[in-house]
C-alpha cells in the first residue's frame, strides 16, 4: 500500500501564503519538541521554510517541507547544500509523498555517508505516525474493506481546508476502481456530497472510481466497465492507403529511424538516464508513420528478441484510467509474445492507482528482469496532442513521465506531438508539459529530400507498371514542396487520375496544389455522404469523436461504409475520425495549412539592399543595366548573387533577360525591404526551428546546427556553414521579429536568473569587471560583450550603448581593493542564478570529481544546448563557477 499527504489550503488564501498551510502543521509538531520556529527566512541566494532554535540548548535546525507530489534530486541536493553551508546542527526534510526512484537512490547514498549524518528525511509514513502522536489524527482502521474483499492499493490523508480525510484508492481487479473516505479525525465513513464533492475534484486519483460508502449492507463488488477503448494505431496495406505507413512502405527518414533506434540501444546498454522521446512536427509529416515502423521493425527476428513495442491512439482517450489500461495491456500483448520471463506470464498484476501505475512491487521487479535480459517495453502514444482537451487525463499521463524517467529501468515512452497546437502559458498544462518535454529525447520531423520524394514517385510508378514522364515528375516535385503528406496526397492523386482514364498529358496541364486536390475528393460525394463527412469532422476537430454506438442514429452505417470505402474516414477502435487531421481542418475552417519556406541566404542584408533600392521608379531591368547603375561597379555575378537572395526571398522575378520587383505593394526602400522580410520570415524554416530553442539565447552554433539539419541533402564545409549562419542572424537582426533580441551578439535584458547560462569563465569575468569604469563607454566592445553580458545577468551592471552603468550591488563590491573579497562577493551574487546554484550544489557534494564526470553529473542543465562544442564549453565554464563559489564557501554563518 502507497501512502501520501495531500494538503488542500483555502482556495480563497493567495497563492504565496498556501505554502503556509502544511508549514504550520508541521511547525506544530516541532514546537511540541521544544523548538521556537521561525518561518519563511530568506539569505543570500537561499530560502529556508522553517528554522528552529531550541528551547534548552543552543541548536539550530533547518526544516524544509514538500507538499509537492514530485520530488526532484536537484531539491535534496540543494537542501543538505544549505544546510552544510549555514554549518546548523540538523537538517529536516518532510515530503508528503514517499521518496521513490533517483531521490530515494541519493537519500540513500547520504545516509551511508558520515558527513550527512545530521540529515533527517521523512516521508508521509513518519509524518503520519508523528501526527498519530500529537494526536491530531486517528489511526486507521479499515474492517469495513477488508470485509469487502477489496485491496487497499493507496492511502491519501487529505489534510484540508473544510477537515482532515483519509482517502482510500480500492481495488478489485488490476485496475482501481473504488474509493472510500474516512473522517482522520474520528474515524467515521464520509458520505457528505459536499465533502466528497471536494475532495473528488482536488485529489485526481480518485476522479473516474465508483465511491463505496458501507453504509449499508452492499451484496459482492464486482469490477465496474471502465469505458475505455485502447485503440492501436493501424498502419496502410498499400502504399497509396491513408492510414500511417506500414513499414513495408516506409520511405525516407533514415536519419531519424537510425536516430531512435540509437537511443533505444542506448538505454538497453545504460548508456543514457532518459526513457521518454517525443516525435514532433507539423500534421502530415509522417509522425504517425514513424511509430508504425518502429512497431514493425520490433517484429522482425532480431529485434523481437530485444524490443517490444505497443503503439496506441491517445485520441481514445476519456478517463484518467486511460494510460493505466494501455500500460495493462502492452503487459498483455507482450505476455501473449512471449517477450516476458516465463514466471511473469500468469503473476497478478495489480496497478495502485491511475497516478501510480509503476509503484507495484511486481512491475518494479519484472523492469528490473528486463533490464538484466537487455529487453525493452515500449509503449507510444500517438496523437498526444488530443489529450490536452482531457485535462485529467493529462496529468496521469505526465505523472507516468515522471515516474518512467525517475525509475530508469527498461520501460519506455515516446509520444508524437502536432506543432500546430499551441499551450496557452496560462493553461497549468502548460508549465506540465514543458517538463515533460525537457525530460525526453526530441525527434523534430522534416521536410522530405528530393531523394526520399522521388521515393514515394518510384512506388507510383511500380503501381503503374511504366516510369512517368519527366515533366510530371518535376511537377511533383516542385509541387510536393518536401512536404511528405502532399508529396503522398499528390501521388495517390495522380495514381486515381491515371486508373480513372485520364492521360500524363492531361495531368501535367491540371492544377496540383493541396485546396484543388481537396475540392476533387468532395466533388466525388453525395450530398448525404458530404453532410456526414462535415459532421464527423466537426466532432473529431472539437475531441468529442464520432462513436460506433451512434450509427444509424446520426449517421447511417450506409453512409459511414461508403466514407470509409472512399478512403476519407479512418475508424480506430469505436472511434471515426477524418483520414487526415489536415483534410479536417480543411473541412472545418476552409483553410489549407500554412508551408514553411526553405532556403539559404547567400549574402548580407545590406548588400541585398543596395541592390533591392535600385529598383525605385523601375519597372525592370536586365543585369547589365543594374550593372551600369550599381554604385561601385560590383560584377555581373556579384549583382546576380544579390538577385538569387531577392528572387529566393520573392521580391524579384526574372522573365526572360528582365529582373522586375513582384509586390508592387511594397516600398522600393530599407522600410520597405524590413516589414517585408518580417512578415516573411514567419513561415521561414530556420526561423520557426530557431525560435523553439528552450534557452533564450541564440547563438552562430544554433544556427549552424539549424541550417545543418534542414538541408540535409547540402554538403558544405564547416567555413560556408558557418559564413551561412552569419548571414541568417543578419537577415534576423535586420528585421523586427521578437528573435533578434535572443539573438546574444545584441545586447537586451538580462536573462531570468532561471535560464541565465554564463558565456565566460569566471575569472575572465571578474578580470573586465575590475577595469569598468561608471558611465563610460566600453572600449574593444566585440572582445568584452560575453563577460558584459555575464555581469549584467548576474546584477552588477547595466549597458546601452556601449555604455556601462554599476548597479548598486556593482559599486559596492568596486570599492574592494582585495581580489579575493571581489571574487567572494561576485560568487556570491552569481550563487542566486538558477544554473549555477545547482552546479554548485552538485560540485559540492562531488569536489573531487574531474571535469568529465562533473559534465555527466551536470548534463540536466545543458541537456537543451543544441551545439556538442557549445555544450562542452559551457559545462566547462559552469565547472569553474562552481569551483569558484566552493573556494569561497567558507563564509560565516549568517544568523
Amino acid at each position: 500500500m502507497k501512502s501520501q499527504i495531500k494538503i488542500i489550503p483555502d482556495p480563497k488564501v493567495e497563492e504565496s501564503k498556501k505554502g503556509d498551510f502544511f508549514e504550520d502543521l508541521m511547525r506544530h509538531i516541532f514546537e511540541m519538541q521544544r523548538y521556537s520556529i521561525t518561518q519563511r527566512v530568506n539569505f543570500t541566494g537561499m530560502e529556508i521554510d522553517l528554522i528552529g532554535k531550541h528551547k534548552d540548548r543552543n541548536e539550530y535546525i533547518y526544516i524544509e517541507c514538500k507538499a509537492k507530489e514530485n520530488l526532484s534530486t536537484d531539491e535534496i541536493r540543494t537542501f543538505s547544500f544549505d544546510v552544510r553551508f549555514k554549518k546548523v546542527e540538523f537538517g529536516y526534510f518532510l515530503s508528503c509523498v514517499e521518496f521513490e526512484h533517483q531521490v530515494a537512490g541519493v537519500i540513500n547514498e547520504m545516509s551511508q555517508r558520515e558527513d550527512y549524518k545530521n540529515l533527517y528525511f521523512w516521508g508521509p509514513n513518519k509524518i503520519l505516525e508523528l501526527l498519530e502522536s500529537a494526536n491530531l489524527i486517528k489511526a486507521l482502521e479499515t474492517q469495513e474493506v477488508t470485509k469487502k474483499k477489496l485491496i487497499i492499493t493507496k492511502c491519501i490523508l487529505a489534510y484540508t481546508f473544510f477537515g482532515k480525510f483519509y482517502v482510500l484508492i480500492l481495488a478489485k481487479d488490476i485496475v482501481p476502481a473504488y474509493f472510500c473516505i474516512y473522517n482522520a479525525s474520528n474515524n467515521n465513513i464520509v458520505d457528505d456530497e459536499k465533502v466528497i464533492a471536494h475532495l473528488k475534484e482536488r485529489i485526481f486519483d480518485i476522479g473516474n472510481n465508483e465511491l463505496i460508502s458501507f453504509a449499508q449492507e452492499e451484496k459482492s463488488i464486482t469490477q465496474p466497465s471502465l469505458f475505455e477503448t485502447i485503440a492501436e494505431v493501424q498502419e496502410s496495406e498499400n502504399w497509396y492507403d491513408y492510414f500511417p505507413a506500414s513499414a513495408k512502405y516506409s520511405v525516407g527518414m533514415e536519419d531519424l529511424k537510425k536516430d531512435i533506434f540509437g537511443f533505444l540501444e542506448q538505454i538497453k546498454k545504460k548508456k543514457t538516464e532518459r526513457r521518454i522521446f517525443y516525435i514532433v512536427g507539423k500534421s502530415g509529416w509522417g509522425k504517425s508513420s514513424l511509430l508504425t515502423y518502429i512497431r514493425g521493425k520490433c517484429k522482425n527476428k532480431f529485434y523481437r528478441k530485444h524490443y517490444f513495442v505497443l503503439v496506441v491512439d491517445a485520441r481514445t482517450a476519456s478517463s484518467n484510467n486511460f494510460v493505466a489500461l494501455a500500460f495493462n495491456k502492452l503487459i498483455e500483448k507482450a505476455k501473449e509474445a512471449n517477450f516476458l520471463p516465463k514466471n511473469y506470464i500468469n503473476k497478478r498484476l495489480t496497478i495502485t492507482s491511475s497516478f501510480d501505475i509503476l509503484y507495484s512491487k511486481v512491475i518494479k521487479k519484472l523492469l528490473r528482469n528486463l533490464q538484466k535480459r537487455h529487453k525493452l517495453l515500449i509503449i507510444i502514444f500517438d496523437q498526444f496532442e488530443d489529450v490536452f482537451r482531457k485535462n485529467i487525463v493529462f496529468k496521469a499521463f505526465h505523472k507516468f513521465l515522471l515516474d518512467v524517467a525517475g525509475m530508469q529501468l527498461n520501460l519506455v515512452v515516446g509520444f508524437s506531438w502536432k506543432s500546430e497546437i499551441n499551450i496557452p502559458i496560462d493553461q497549468e498544462g502548460y508549465h506540465l508539459w514543458q517538463q515533460a518535454k525537457n525530460l525526453a529525447f526530441c525527434i523534430t520531423m522534416r521536410e522530405f529530400n528530393p531523394k526520399e520524394t522521388n521515393g514515394i514517385i518510384k512506388q507510383l510508378e511500380k503501381s503503374l507498371g511504366n516510369p512517368i514522364q519527366l515533366e510530371l515528375k518535376r511537377r511533383l516535385v516542385e509541387g510536393s514542396q518536401g512536404f511528405p503528406w502532399l508529396t503522398k496526397k499528390l501521388c495517390i492523386h495522380i495514381y486515381k487520375q491515371i486508373r480513372g482514364g485520364k492521360t500524363i498529358e492531361d495531368l501535367i496541364d491540371e492544377e496540383l496544389n493541396c485546396e484543388a486536390l481537396f475540392k476533387n475528393d468532395l466533388e466525388e460525394l453525395s450530398a448525404d455522404e458530404s453532410k456526414a463527412l462535415n459532421y464527423i469532422a466537426a466532432r473529431s476537430y472539437e475531441g468529442n469523436f464520432f462513436d460506433v454506438t451512434e450509427v444509424d442514429e446520426k449517421i447511417s452505417e450506409v453512409i459511414i461504409t461508403a466514407l470509409i470505402n472512399k478512403r476519407l474516414v479512418i475508424k480506430s477502435g469505436t472511434k471515426y475520425n477524418v483520414y487526415w487531421d489536415i483534410f479536417r481542418d480543411y473541412l472545418v475552417t476552409g483553410n489549407v495549412p500554412p508551408i514553411g519556406e526553405s532556403y539559404i541566404l547567400h549574402s548580407y542584408p545590406n548588400v541585398c539592399l543596395n541592390t533591392y533600392l535600385l529598383f525605385k521608379n523601375k519597372e525592370k531591368m536586365t543585369l547589365r543595366e543594374l550593372k551600369t547603375i550599381h554604385p561601385g561597379s560590383p560584377s555581373e555575378g556579384t549583382i546576380d548573387n544579390k538577385l538569387r537572395v531577392l528572387r529566393s526571398i520573392g521580391l524579384i522575378k526574372k522573365t526572360g533577360d528582365y529582373f522586375q520587383v513582384t509586390q508592387s505593394d511594397t516600398p522600393t526602400s530599407e522600410d520597405g525591404l524590413r516589414q517585408y522580410i518580417t512578415e516573411k520570415f514567419k513561415k521561414y524554416t530556420p526561423y520557426l526551428k530557431l525560435i523553439k530553442i528552450s534557452t533564450k539565447n541564440v547563438n552562430i552554433e544554433d544556427a549552424i546546427s539549424v541550417l545543418k539539419d534542414i538541408f540535409r541533402g547540402v554538403s558544405f564545409t564547416e567555413s560556408t556553414w558557418r559564413t551561412y549562419a552569419k548571414y541568417l542572424i543578419s537577415w534576423f537582426k535586420f528585421s523586427d521579429l521578437d528573435i533578434r533580441n535572443r539573438i546574444i551578439d545584441i545586447p537586451g535584458e538580462p536573462d531570468n536568473i532561471s535560464t541565465f547560462t554564463p558565456q565566460e569563465y569566471p575569472g575572465r569575468d571578474i578580470k573586465i569587471f575590475r577595469k569598468l569604469k561608471d558611465g563610460k563607454k566600453v572600449k574593444n566592445y566585440r572582445k568584452v560583450y560575453r563577460a558584459l553580458y555575464d555581469l549584467k545577468s548576474i546584477g552588477l551592471i547595466l549597458y546601452s550603448r556601449r555604455i556601462v552603468t554599476l548597479t548598486k550591488t556593482g559599486a559596492m563590491i568596486l570599492k574592494n581593493k582585495y581580489l579575493k573579497e571581489i571574487e567572494k562577493l561576485v560568487a556570491l551574487e552569481a550563487l542566486k542564478t538558477d544554473k549555477i546554484k545547482k552546479a554548485s550544489i552538485i560540485f559540492c557534494n562531488n569536489s573531487k570529481c574531474s571535469k568529465q564526470e562533473f559534465t555527466r553529473l551536470t548534463f540536466g542543465l545543458i541537456a537543451n544546448i543544441i551545439s556538442k562544442q557549445y555544450k562542452e564549453q559551457t559545462s566547462l565554464r559552469l565547472y569553474e563557477w562552481a569551483r569558484l563559489i566552493y573556494k569561497c564557501k567558507n563564509l560565516k554563518h549568517e544568523k
